[in-house]
C-alpha cells in the first residue's frame, strides 16, 4: 500500500487522491528516530523512498524491486543519488527463479495469485506470469553495513511472512519496521494481520497502530494496513 501513498497526489486505482494534512507534522514521530538506514522492500517506483529521502536526505535507502521495468523507472528516480542502492529480486525465504503475476496495474502485482483482490478493485484484474528472482534479505545484506537507526518497510502483496523469514537476522536489528498487513485474503494463500504480527513480535517489536489504511470501494471495509511495529527497548 506505500507505493499508493509515495507522493501528496497519489492515484489509487486509477482514483487520485490529494493528500490534504501536514506530512511532516502528522508523522513528527517518525521523523525524530533520524534514521541512516531504510530498506525498502517492494519499492515499485521508489514512491515511499522519495518520500523518505526528502525527510532523511544523509540516510541511505535500499530498495528492492523484482518487475524489470518498474526497477528502471525506480533507478531513475534516484539518478545521481549517491546513498542509493537498488536490487532487482523479490525477497522471500529461499533463493529461487519464481513465477510472478504482474498485474495490470503494477503495484498490485505478486508472487501469489490474486484471491479476493477482484472482487473489491476492478481496475486490477488482469495479470500476466513472468519469471523473477528470488534472494533472501539477509544473504543480499550480510556484508552491507547497516547503521543505526534502522527502518524496515515492507510492501509485497502478501508475501511479507516470506520475506521476514529469509530477513530476521536483518529486520530484528531495525528500530522500526512498517510492515502492510491484510484483513482480508486478496491473495491465495497469504497470511493476514495476526501471523505478520506473531513474526515481528517473536523478533522484539510492538504492534503500535497504523500509519494509514486501505478500504475497499465496494463496502468500505478495511482491507488492508500499514502496520507499525516499534522494537521494544531493554
Amino acid at each position: 500500500m506505500f507505493r499508493l501513498l509515495g507522493s501528496l497526489i497519489y492515484k489509487v486505482f486509477r482514483v487520485e487522491v490529494r493528500y490534504r494534512g501536514d506530512w511532516k507534522k502528522d508523522n513528527r514521530w517518525l521523523l525524530n528516530y533520524n534514521f541512516n538506514t531504510i530498506i525498502d522492500v517492494g519499492a515499485n517506483e521508489g514512491q515511499f523512498a522519495m518520500k523518505m529521502r526528502k525527510f532523511f536526505p544523509a540516510a541511505t535507502i535500499i530498495s528492492f524491486e523484482p518487475i524489470p521495468e518498474v526497477f528502471d523507472k525506480l533507478n531513475a528516480n534516484f539518478a545521481g543519488d549517491s546513498r542509493f542502492l537498488s536490487y532487482c529480486y523479490g525477497l522471500g525465504e529461499e533463493e529461487q527463479e519464481a513465477s510472478f503475476f504482474l498485474n495490470e496495474y503494477s503495484p498490485s502485482s505478486s508472487l501469489l495469485k490474486m484471491a479476493d483482490h477482484t472482487k473489491h478493485f476492478d481496475a486490477a484484474v488482469k495479470d500476466k506470469e513472468i519469471k523473477v528472482k528470488i534472494a533472501r534479505l539477509d544473504d543480499i545484506l550480510k556484508k552491507t553495513e547497516l547503521k543505526a537507526p534502522i527502518l524496515v518497510k515492507l510492501d509485497v502483496q502478501g508475501y511479507e511472512d516470506k520475506v521476514i523469514g529469509g530477513g530476521n537476522n536483518t529486520i530484528k536489528c531495525a528500530d522500526v519496521v512498517i510492515s502492510e498487513v491484510s484483513f482480508a485474503s486478496l491473495y491465495q494463500d497469504q497470511k493476514l494481520f495476526d501471523d505478520i504480527y506473531t513474526a515481528l513480535s517473536r523478533l522484539g517489536f510492538k504492534y503500535k497502530g497504523n500509519f494509514d489504511q486501505l478500504r475497499s470501494p465496494v463496502d468500505n471495509s478495511v482491507l488492508q494496513a500499514d502496520a507499525i511495529f516499534i522494537k521494544e527497548k531493554n
